[in-house]
């Protein structure tokens, strides 16, 4: 646990140990790269009850054996399926959920300055806020706080968020109060550093000499999906070198948790866990034309969410998959954390620390690294090594 040991890999930000403590003697603070850190204000006021330690995703034992339900598919309103990242799974799960009463949804947004911070939303048409993937580490600030609280008047609510970020909260609710929470984690391929997302948008602004007021992750786009940035000017930044995604793909930009991270299974303790259908077309081969509008995988992890599947299908176009396809190759983080890149160090310190330009010297990391693959390529076809 971080609070003991102080070992970074041994924290992944998720705030439940600062939510739970009941003297309010842990706050977050940020290290060099923008990652928070729990750390004790006031050890005096400290009571050694271990709720911190209790709570911690890196110390509690995870014994999830109940075997998922997984589907591929897609909303059937083709509006909505475009405007979201994949294929409007998270939307039609929160459609069914307001049916049943849900009252409060939260999410990761953008605030005004463009960061990622978790909201909660009382209302359907405000969901716009909480859709599309996000390649950085969503803030919590006092959400947990809030989520406790709210399920304590009786209300019922639905948290989205990574698996850590899922798991945390979970860890904090106690009690009946487990029945009110529905949950939804992501596949996740590890979160980027703020400060480093921050810099990549000043630099996009210094180029441009103009403010971006909008930006989106994974746009659909007829070769690929782009990262895009609305200006002030009303024009659009398309980052088509994908420095930005390059260097997130390549583990140069995550925190250091990522890779160890413990919630790498298709075992998890959350409702249901939702990602692109990563894989399924090399045993589905009619998805080659559903894949640029969107598709959505979907695991039903508890009986809560295989009992709203029903109602689900009513909503998208859902088929039935098994889970060995589903854990595929090109899904490896239900299987493996991402591998560790020994430049991670070095990129951080040149951009955030030494504020070198991010386009530059991604570039030059993108340049190396495809340089590295064409040669093990090269060696594997002439000796059939596999790497």
């Amino acid at each position: 646990m971080y609070l003991i040991t102080k070992l970074k890999e041994e924290c992944c930000g998720c705030t439940a140990c600062k939510s739970i403590c009941p003297q309010k003697c842990i706050k977050m603070e940020r290290d060099e790269y923008g990652f928070l850190f729990p750390v004790i204000t006031d050890a005096v006021r400290c009571i050694s009850c271990g709720l911190c330690e209790d709570v911690c995703a890196f110390t509690r034992k995870k014994e999830v054996k109940e075997e998922p339900d997984c589907f591929y598919g897609w909303h059937k309103n083709q509006k909505t399926r475009y405007e979201s990242t994949s294929g409007a799974a998270f939307v039609a799960i929160t459609e069914v959920c307001n049916k049943l009463g849900v009252s409060e949804f939260y999410g990761a947004a953008y605030d005004d300055e463009l960061m990622v911070h978790h909201i909660g939303v009382n209302q359907l048409s405000d969901l716009s806020s909480l859709k599309t993937s996000k390649y950085v580490q969503s803030e919590m600030g006092e959400v947990y706080e809030n989520v406790m609280n709210s399920l304590k008047k009786g209300n019922k609510i639905l948290f989205s968020g990574t698996p850590c970020q899922v798991d945390g909260l979970k860890s904090c609710v106690r009690g009946k109060y487990k029945e009110q929470l529905i949950t939804i984690a992501l596949i996740c391929h590890g979160v980027a550093t703020p400060m480093g997302y921050k810099k990549y948008l000043n630099d996009i602004e210094r180029k441009q000499d103009d403010k971006i007021k909008r930006v989106q992750f994974r746009v659909k786009h007829p070769q690929h999906d782009l990262l895009t940035c609305e200006l002030d000017s009303g024009n659009v930044y398309e980052d088509k070198d994908q420095t930005y995604m390059m260097t997130f793909g390549m583990g140069l930009l995550h925190r250091i948790s990522c890779f160890s991270c413990p919630y790498t299974t298709p075992y998890r303790n959350v409702d249901f866990t939702i990602s692109d259908a990563h894989g399924l077309i090399q045993y589905y081969p009619s998805l080659k034309e559903e894949i640029p509008r969107g598709v959505s995988c979907v695991i039903a992890h508890t009986k809560t969410a295989k009992k709203m599947i029903l109602d689900i299908s009513e909503i998208m176009k859902l088929k039935k998959v098994p889970l060995e396809q589903v854990q595929n190759q090109y899904q490896p983080q239900l299987s493996k954390p991402l591998e560790y890149n020994p430049k991670r160090e070095r990129f951080l310190k040149k951009i955030i620390i030494g504020n070198k330009s991010f386009e530059k010297c991604a570039k030059r990391e993108i340049f190396l690294w495809k340089k590295k693959m064409i040669f093990k390529n090269r060696v594997k076809k002439i000796f059939k090594i596999d790497f």
